[in-house]
């Protein structure tokens, strides 16, 4: 039998990929991803959250203007794949954002790194050992100067 939660909040956190965040933290977004747990244990920054997420939306909007699949879809519309610019969408947007997506994926640095960011970030596969953090942290601490992002910023609770 199914177990009915009174407290829809409650539910959010007893998701078993939610369990091993901090409790604190298990009804946030962040706690949501693997990406997310990895700052909210401490692995990674707030300031390299961030990048890393402007990073993964800045390869979303890329893909979409090439109309490529998402690299982690619900559904996957394999009839799309290599068809040019997004459906509709003007040459210079899809030149634009091919462009901010260049910068941002050559500021990365060595190929090691933008393989990291990939990896844990755009797939959101958990980092499984201190190699592989260390190579994500230098890729996000690049990604944070190339966004300009306030290395200093710290988590803040957000209102409920």
């Amino acid at each position: 039998m199914a177990r009915v939660y009174v407290n829809p909040k409650q539910q959010v956190m007893d998701q078993p990929h939610r369990v091993v965040a901090l409790a604190k933290y298990r009804e946030t977004q962040e706690a949501g991803t693997e990406f997310g747990r990895l700052m909210l244990s401490g692995g990674v920054t707030p300031a390299q959250h961030e990048a890393g997420i402007r990073y993964a939306e800045l390869a979303a909007q890329y893909r979409s203007a090439l109309l490529c699949p998402s690299p982690n879809p619900a559904a996957m519309d394999l009839g799309r794949v290599g068809k040019g610019k997004g459906a509709g969408m003007a040459d210079e947007t899809a030149l634009v954002l091919q462009t901010r997506y260049d910068r941002a994926y050559e500021s990365c640095g060595p190929q090691r790194l933008q393989v990291a960011l990939r990896e844990f970030v755009i797939m959101d596969n958990p980092v499984s050992n201190a190699l592989s953090l260390d190579l994500l942290t230098c890729g996000l601490d690049k990604l944070v100067s190339h966004f300009g992002i306030d290395k200093s910023m710290q988590i803040t609770d957000r209102p409920k």
